[in-house]
Formats: structure tokens, sequence, C-alpha cells
């Protein structure tokens, strides 16, 4: 639920605010305000591991971000303080992202996203596939989580 939550707060801020909000996944979010870093090193030591949220995300605004370019990484000195920041999921779950989901979310001001498809999601812990969700984020914004899932992969 905090993820899909994170998700939702990210968009509601965009749509308030005008403007750009992002959402990325990081390695470390109890690394205090002034260290604070998108996709930074994972806790199991590896490097940006692609496609793996299970560490935490931080939500932030991105004023006048037009989704091109580089400049998406979360920067306190330009950015301000994070709008939210997800801590690491219970130790047995993970969630995993598609290509298109892999390391930002990006909402423009109308709520609309900025990816090339609908990012995916696969919430899943040791329980298995029964008791795992999938979100699905599509472009106009608004996610939407199936139940069960057939797989713990979103790809």
């Amino acid at each position: 639920e905090d993820f899909i939550t994170a998700i939702n707060v990210a968009r509601t801020e965009a749509l308030k605010r005008g403007d750009t909000v992002m959402m990325c996944r990081t390695g470390n979010p109890n690394a205090g305000l002034s260290t604070l870093a998108c996709a930074a090193n994972e806790p199991d030591g590896d490097t940006n591991q692609d496609r793996d949220w299970t560490p935490g995300w931080i939500v932030y605004a991105k004023p006048g971000y037009t989704g091109t370019g580089g400049g998406a990484d979360y920067d306190r000195a330009t950015d301000g303080d994070p709008i939210m920041i997800g801590n690491p999921s219970p130790t047995g779950v993970a969630i995993l992202s598609d290509g298109d989901g892999n390391r930002w979310l990006t909402f423009f001001g109308d709520g609309s996203l900025n990816e090339t498809g609908a990012p995916v999601y696969a919430i899943c812990d040791d329980r298995g596939t029964a008791k795992g969700r999938m979100i699905t984020v599509p472009l106009v914004g608004r996610p939407h989580a199936s139940d069960t899932v057939a797989t713990c992969s979103p790809t």
C-alpha cells in the first residue's frame, strides 16, 4: 500500500503544483537529506540494480523539468526537501518494475506520465504469486492494482 500511495502522492502533487513531480528509486532512503540520492548503491552493495524498488524511493518536485535530457535526479539544492521518502520494503517483500518504470516516474502538472509505455510493478513476498499484486500506471497517470499476479516479474 505504501508504494501505490507514493505514486498517488506524486501525481496529486504534480496536479496541485501545476509542475513536474518525480518519484525515483533509491538505495538508502535513510541516508539523511544531505546525501539522499536516486538509484544510489543498493543495500547489498550492487550499484543501480535495474528495476528494483525494494530498497525505497523518493518523491520530489522538479520545477520546470520537461522530461528530456539530464537533470532528473534528486538534488536537494535545487529541488528542496523531498515530498515523501519511502522506506525499504519489509524482509521478504520485493518491488520490481518493467523497463518503463525502471528508475523514475515523472508526472507533469496535468497529472500525465512521461514514459514511453505504461509502467508495471510487481509486488510479491515470500508467500508466492497468490499473494502478490501488480500495479500498472497508464500514461494518464492514475495507478491501479490487481489482486494477484501470475508471476513476480512485471516483464
